[in-house]
């Protein structure tokens, strides 16, 4: 399991570093699409931290606060920005899937994530249940 920041700061400079840097916005995605990927595939989360539905859609709270500052801009690391504390390791498979949604359109992403009847649009139910936790059995089962 990774620390989610380490996580978001190894996919900002691997984005970056391929041509493709992304946005909060896309950030938050990404996150969302690898941990359900992880889920289905090998039954095991990637990193602890609540995903919550957002307006948006699912949002990491501690991610989305650190990078709030940048708006839609896209992210791109400098040397005095933090690096990975541990090494993260992902599969060749997590790693092409950050590699194809960081080149999808950001609102393309949102909608995938707004799928009626999938996870998010089950918790956030038309904004009832806007910044509730979206449970890690309903992300592997949708």
């Amino acid at each position: 399991m990774f620390d989610v920041m380490d996580l978001s700061w190894f996919i900002l400079r691997r984005c970056a570093d391929n041509g493709t840097p992304i946005s909060n916005l896309q950030l938050q995605k990404i996150l969302y699409f690898l941990q359900k990927m992880s889920l289905k595939n090998g039954n095991r989360s990637l990193f602890e931290d609540d995903i919550q539905a957002w307006q948006y859609g699912p949002v990491v709270p501690k991610v989305y606060k650190n990078f709030s500052f940048y708006s839609a801009m896209k992210i791109i690391p400098t040397d005095f920005d933090p690096m990975p504390k541990l090494e993260v390791t992902l599969s060749k498979e997590l790693l092409q899937e950050i590699d194809k949604r960081a080149t999808q359109n950001p609102w393309s992403l949102v909608q995938e994530s707004h799928q009626v009847g999938g996870a998010w649009d089950q918790i956030f139910n038309d904004g009832y249940g806007n910044r509730e936790v979206i449970p890690l059995e309903l992300i592997q089962r949708c």
